[in-house]
């Protein structure tokens, strides 16, 4: 393992602290935005627009993820769920017998 300087990890902890902070903030406003118009009779039924806003909202925090991921596993400080690589590995089990249960159907 390569070892971190205290430089590296101050960096990636305020890169992480700035992410959170800038994307955490966009997922609040659009929340709270979504919520004023669902309490307006005349946009309370504009499901194309909540949905839309909602998509925002996953794939902002998506993003947030990824990049805090990012920067936490430069500097060795990622964590690692188990059950979530369990769940992973469990699915990707089950597409691959399904897989070559398909195979060996379509030779039937």
């Amino acid at each position: 393992m390569t070892t971190v300087t205290i430089e590296q990890l101050r960096s990636a902890v305020n890169e992480i602290d700035g992410l959170a902070r800038e994307g955490f903030s966009e997922i609040a406003a659009t929340a709270r935005l979504a919520l004023a118009a669902m309490e307006n009779p005349r946009t309370c039924n504009d499901l194309d627009t909540f949905a839309a806003a909602f998509e925002a909202i996953a794939g902002r925090a998506g993003d947030i993820e990824d990049c805090i991921g990012r920067a936490a596993e430069i500097v060795g400080c990622d964590s690692v769920d188990e059950h979530q690589n369990r769940r992973w590995n469990a699915r990707e089990q089950s597409r691959e017998a399904a897989r070559r249960e398909l195979g060996a159907n379509a030779g039937v």
